[in-house]
């Protein structure tokens, strides 16, 4: 699952404190607990100043195409032409990105896990990371989605879920609702697997069979004595001896 997110920084004073023009660019957090719609109103405009930039729309596309090689050569060019830029959170979560393309799944997670410590700095305790604003929400979002597909590949799924559950609380998907189900059943907590098949198939009927995985997973639950809903319409839907073979090659 690749997410797509093509503004280059989230530029607010807790990432930037090392940058030596911060002082002209950062926006003002004192009053982040109090007014969040116009903290993100600020992070938005210093976000907008990078997303009207061509490097943003190609190392997007780049990225979503899984040009690891030319997304790399863009990010280097960036950082030639702009140093500072590598002080910049966006920064890492590209690189980020481009580990994860190349395979490199313990750097892609590092990347990432450095990036959402730098952008949890934002944030005051205990208060939650969903700031309303569609387009803060969505990177913030990301950041946990990246460190998520990461951990999954590293097959540290108690970290997978809770990434997951973090994207969700700020912008919830039948995506990652699919994704959360799929990594309950890696957990082998097929019950609560099962439940969150329940709950997918009722936000989305076909979510689950969007996925070219779901027959294997399906079969695991099967074979642990529960069948959703939707691995029962998926059963239903498949040529005869396909679950079988799912369930073959596990």
């Amino acid at each position: 699952m690749t997410m797509r997110f093509p503004f280059f920084a989230l530029l607010c004073a807790c990432l930037l404190a090392s940058a030596p023009h911060a002082a002209a660019q950062t926006a003002d957090l004192s009053d982040f607990q109090g007014d969040t719609a116009n903290t993100a109103a600020q992070i938005k405009k210093l976000m907008r100043d990078f997303h009207l930039s061509s490097f943003g729309m190609n190392i997007s596309r780049a990225l979503d195409g899984g040009d690891a090689a030319g997304a790399e050569k863009l990010l280097s060019s960036r950082a030639e032409q702009n140093p500072e830029t590598k002080d910049n959170v966006a920064y890492q979560m590209y690189e980020s990105r481009i580990a994860f393309l190349r395979g490199d799944y313990a750097a892609a997670y590092r990347l990432a896990d450095a990036a959402i410590a730098r952008v949890s700095r934002c944030f005051l305790p205990g208060k939650p990371r969903k700031l309303g604003d569609a387009k803060t929400d969505a990177y913030v979002s990301s950041l946990f989605i990246y460190r998520y597909q990461a951990a999954a590949w590293l097959k540290n799924y108690p970290q997978a879920l809770a990434d997951l559950d973090s994207a969700m609380a700020i912008r919830p998907s039948t995506e990652l609702m699919r994704a959360r189900t799929f990594t309950l059943i890696n957990l082998k907590e097929y019950e609560k697997a099962s439940s969150a098949a329940d709950e997918l198939y009722a936000a989305d009927p076909g979510a689950l069979a969007k996925s070219k995985l779901a027959p294997v997973y399906c079969a695991r639950l099967q074979q642990n004595g529960f069948t959703p809903r939707a691995c029962a319409q998926l059963a239903q839907s498949q040529p005869v001896g396909v679950s079988t073979a799912a369930a073959a090659a596990l």
